[in-house]
């Protein structure tokens, strides 16, 4: 280039919208990318016209034709989405078999004994509001709720040993309930 010359530092740009001629001014940077990647989308077609392929990099026009994403993208986003919501599906319904552990540990306790926990974990009462509501202390709330606790959990481990493995593992996974199997 010589020194007369003037750098080239914007360009008119023509494309085509919803079936409109568009024109705008671009910087050089900014044309000399979208040349670029017409052409790559250009050589991708091409190249899968002649293998009788679809890349996964080729560009995506999607339904409605306007996505600049590449097939790729589109699939991998509704991978990750279908994925996603298979361990959610999968999350809920570990978390159901444990809301029946809880629910069948429940309701082995006696009664005081589950008013004391609907008070304290449903209710979130401190010890000391529950103790007043029971017309016992503070202390011998607490000591009964270690007691509770020691006996759901127990209960709840002895009902886990008759759920199968992956069940299990998932369990373990989402809740520290202490399970070692082999």
């Amino acid at each position: 280039m010589s020194e007369n010359q003037p750098v080239k530092t914007h360009c008119r740009v023509e494309y085509e919208s919803n079936g409109t001629k568009v024109s705008v001014d671009v910087s050089y940077e900014i044309a000399k990318t979208l040349c670029e990647t017409q052409n790559a989308d250009r050589n991708a077609q091409e190249r899968d016209r002649y293998h009788g392929v679809l890349s996964a990099d080729a560009a995506y026009r999607g339904i409605s034709g306007d996505s600049n994403a590449s097939h790729w993208d589109a699939l991998g986003g509704n991978l990750a989405a279908i994925q996603a919501h298979e361990e959610d599906a999968r999350e809920k319904e570990i978390r159901e078999v444990a809301y029946e552990l809880l629910d069948e540990a429940l309701a082995n306790l006696r009664a005081e004994d589950v008013r004391v926990v609907h008070s304290l974990f449903f209710d979130g009462l401190t010890l000391r509001a529950c103790g007043e509501l029971l017309g016992v202390s503070h202390t011998a709330v607490r000591k009964r709720r270690t007691r509770i606790i020691r006996e759901l959990y127990e209960q709840i481990l002895a009902m886990v040993e008759s759920l199968d493995e992956d069940q299990i593992e998932e369990l373990s996974r989402l809740y520290d309930i202490g399970v070692c199997h082999e």
